[in-house]
């Protein structure tokens, strides 16, 4: 069973990424430049070149208004030329506002391109959801004081009918409130649950401060890694694989408790049930789930036809979303939260391998051309966010002035850019260290 939806593995190396990466980075690189080429052929600027990628020229050809689009070896960039010595159709005889908008279409367009991919692919393969089923319960929380067992099926929180977890209301969402009240399906039989959420602060293991509400409840779309188990039914378990996987087995179809290591670091025991069926590629090698452990009563996700209105809320709130987290990534010297950029449900490849690799695509080119579009609006030389400094100096200053100063409006621009990336990363430095540290010494002791 493999996780291919979150972060790590839409970027993970194999065939399909062979083809996912090239396909991605020409797309979103294409889609950046003729946003700056369309907004230009509209104002009637003539563009002299249109070209993608550095190294050998693969492919070339003029089209009848002159420009030469040409496609390089290595699509790890791109330009549009435009026009310098043709009187009124230079760029830089246009006005200001249509100067600023022909810049801005460049990320302008990869926003819309982000949006249009997952928009296509919700209103046609379907929203990734999965089934609202309690897989496990962590000793001691929350859930397990209120009564809450493996095995349930949420049919309502706090009134609210649930049929299915998705990226817009899930467990994580629902339980940031001071109480919960939840109705589910138990072995048959319907029972209510008085939860009182237990509010947590910590610091996780990528040392990033968390602050949040839980319950200490797995749903059903969470895997475990055999490497992440430190105990079985109250025993340690051994630093090896094998072991555990053996030891594992033992226990199919049983209901027993495991110490895994937590979203802290630390180890928690959770009440789960192991469903030996659904865990059959613990038996064989070459199967994607020979390291990993699926607790519940039911595998994977499934994806859930909406309609078009439903498919642009979806599509525009992941926009939203990611960019938020790449947003504040790019404040991030150290390291990434790939909790804010990575899909919010996971998917399974065994399950449905033509829409996983699909959804995967999908994600990594939207992931590629919203980071392209935040990183052109960098006011920096050479990015978007660069042509659009030196004009609104050119227009505050003005142009003499502006020019002689361009040094130090670069400079100062660095400067500042430079402060933030301090302010924002000193104080977790200690930190990061510390948590490479804890992994190195991890390591070298065998526990990982």
């Amino acid at each position: 069973m493999s996780n291919d939806a979150t972060l790590t593995g839409i970027l993970s190396v194999n065939p399909f990424m062979v083809f996912a990466i090239p396909f991605a980075a020409i797309l979103v690189f294409m889609v950046h430049e003729f946003g700056h080429y369309f907004l230009a052929r509209i104002f009637h600027v003539r563009v002299d070149r249109f070209s993608i990628g550095l190294g050998r020229v693969l492919w070339q050809k003029t089209d009848r208004h002159g420009t030469l689009w040409t496609m390089h070896m290595f699509p790890v960039c791109g330009f549009v030329h435009l026009a310098r010595d043709d009187a009124d159709r230079t760029f830089a005889m246009q006005s200001f506002l249509r100067r600023f908008l022909i810049i801005l279409a460049g990320p302008a367009a990869n926003i819309l391109l982000a949006f249009v991919l997952l928009f296509l692919f919700f209103a046609s393969v379907g929203v990734p959801s999965v089934r609202p089923y309690v897989a496990g319960v962590q000793v001691g929380a929350p859930a397990a004081e209120g009564g809450l067992i493996p095995g349930c099926h949420i049919s309502s929180i706090n009134g609210r009918t649930i049929e299915y977890f998705d990226g817009s209301y899930d467990l994580e969402k629902a339980v940031e409130t001071d109480r919960m009240k939840i109705a589910a399906q138990c072995g048959g039989q319907a029972h209510t649950f008085n939860i009182t959420p237990e509010r947590v602060n910590y610091r996780d293991p990528d040392g990033f401060m968390r602050n949040h509400r839980r319950i200490g409840v797995v749903v059903s779309d969470r895997t475990i890694s055999l490497e992440g188990i430190r105990t079985i039914e109250g025993h340690a378990a051994s630093p090896k694989m094998d072991d555990i996987r053996a030891e594992i087995l033992k226990y199919m179809d049983r209901r027993i408790v495991l110490g895994i290591k937590s979203y802290d670091g630390k180890v928690r025991d959770y009440l789960v049930d192991l469903n030996g069926a659904l865990n059959a590629d613990l038996h064989h090698q070459n199967k994607p789930g020979y390291k990993t452990i699926f607790f519940g009563a039911e595998r994977g996700n499934f994806y859930r036809s909406v309609g078009a209105g439903e498919a642009a809320e979806y599509g525009l709130r992941e926009v939203a979303r990611i960019s938020g987290g790449l947003i504040l990534a790019l404040g991030r010297a150290w390291h990434i939260d790939q909790d804010k950029i990575q899909p919010e449900i996971a998917t399974w490849r065994d399950q449905s391998p033509f829409f996983s690799d699909l959804y995967r695509l999908v994600y990594l080119s939207v992931l590629l051309s919203l980071i392209i579009a935040l990183i052109n609006l960098v006011p920096v030389p050479g990015l978007d966010g660069g042509f659009i400094l030196m004009m609104i100096a050119d227009r505050v200053m003005g142009v003499e002035r502006a020019t002689k100063s361009r040094g130090k409006i670069i400079q100062t621009t660095l400067l500042i850019l430079l402060a933030i990336l301090v302010w924002r990363n000193a104080g977790s430095l200690p930190a990061v260290l510390q948590v490479q540290i804890d992994k190195i010494t991890e390591k070298l002791n065998g526990n990982d």
